[in-house]
């Protein structure tokens, strides 16, 4: 391919990357560039539409993709990361679960299986999916909402958790 000008070269990249990405790849792109910049704890890429997120930066401590719709993986997640939302998301899995994760909100995602949960998850939501089992839930859990899935045997619980009847 021959490219006539900067113009056309700058034109072609950015199809690659709109393909590679998606339609919001620029939104997406300011938004990484903002945090790392501003050294943000909370980064928002709530109804962005694209196809995949690349490295998260280290420093994010509450990330929320809710409605990215067509997201169906997720790269590597920060050591420090507390709060993780996908609700909304086509999302199929999800990379290993940093050890200080406290809340992991899984609303109407297409996850089947949730990997081992981190010691200090306080808040498991994961309803509407078709998770069909748990994992071994830490101690210190202290909220789980898990109706509308496919669940038939929950793991024993912590001894401090209340069920209602």
């Amino acid at each position: 391919m021959l490219f006539r000008s900067r113009q056309c070269i700058e034109t072609f990249r950015n199809k690659l990357n709109v393909m590679k990405y998606g339609p919001d790849v620029y939104r997406l792109f300011y938004k990484l560039e903002d945090a790392v910049a501003n050294e943000r704890q909370y980064l928002g890429l709530h109804t962005l539409r694209v196809y995949r997120i690349p490295e998260i930066p280290v420093h994010i401590r509450h990330l929320n993709i809710n409605g990215m719709s067509y997201i169906k993986t997720l790269p590597h997640l920060p050591k420090c990361l507390q709060i993780l939302e996908c609700s909304n998301v086509s999302l199929e899995s999800l990379p290993k679960l940093p050890k200080r994760l406290t809340g992991l909100y899984l609303r109407d995602t297409d996850i089947t299986e949730i990997p081992e949960l981190p010691n200090n998850l306080l808040t498991l939501s994961c309803y509407y999916t078709p998770i069909s089992s748990l994992p071994t839930l830490p101690d210190s859990i202290a909220y789980i909402s898990c109706t509308n899935t496919q669940i038939t045997h929950f793991p024993t619980l912590p001894k401090l958790i209340v069920t209602g009847k």
